[in-house]
């Protein structure tokens, strides 16, 4: 999960800096500094949580959730939405994988940027493209069901840690704020 947010950590460690340079020549305006460095450890906390998240929790569990906030069609087409996107993406991921290693055996490294953008472009495209109408068949195949029998939900002594935590984390924002 860590591995996945690396490559947005230099730029919320940097937000802070280059938003508090003004001026030529430069000078550190600290306050901005202290606004978006706020900021950027907010972003932060907001990824850990989300990752910590999606890596605990099962589908059927967030999908469960979702439908028990949003009563109805409407809960129902959210939470099939959440559980497609759950299991679909890390599919799609594993394909550009795929792409880009065999772009690279095939030497296409070695093509201008601007072309080997194309190329994995067309390919991831049109593999997510079969790989959507392999899942609206197997959809179909297996009926499909917009009222399945979910998880109940039900606190359990492992979530009063993360809710304690959301608390302090709701309390402390809002007094950031205020």
């Amino acid at each position: 999960m860590l591995r996945g947010y690396l490559p947005a950590m230099p730029f919320l460690i940097l937000a802070p800096l280059v938003a508090g340079i003004t001026g030529w020549p430069p000078t550190v305006e600290f306050e901005a500094v202290y606004i978006a460095g706020l900021a950027s450890y907010r972003i932060v906390l907001i990824l850990l949580v989300s990752g910590v998240y999606v890596v605990t929790t099962p589908i059927r569990d967030s999908r469960a959730a979702v439908q028990w906030l949003l009563p109805g069609r409407v809960g129902s087409a959210a939470g099939i939405a959440i559980e497609m996107v759950f299991r679909f993406f890390p599919l799609l991921r594993a394909d550009v994988t795929r792409l880009r290693a065999a772009t690279a055996a095939r030497l296409g490294t070695s093509r201008p940027v601007r072309e080997r953008m194309q190329h994995l472009g067309g390919k991831t495209l049109r593999y997510g493209l079969l790989r959507a109408d392999r899942l609206s068949e197997a959809l179909q195949a297996r009926c499909l069901a917009w009222n399945p029998t979910l998880r109940t939900l039900q606190l359990s002594r492992h979530d009063i840690p993360s809710i304690i935590l959301s608390v302090l984390l709701v309390y402390f924002g809002l007094q950031g704020s205020a």
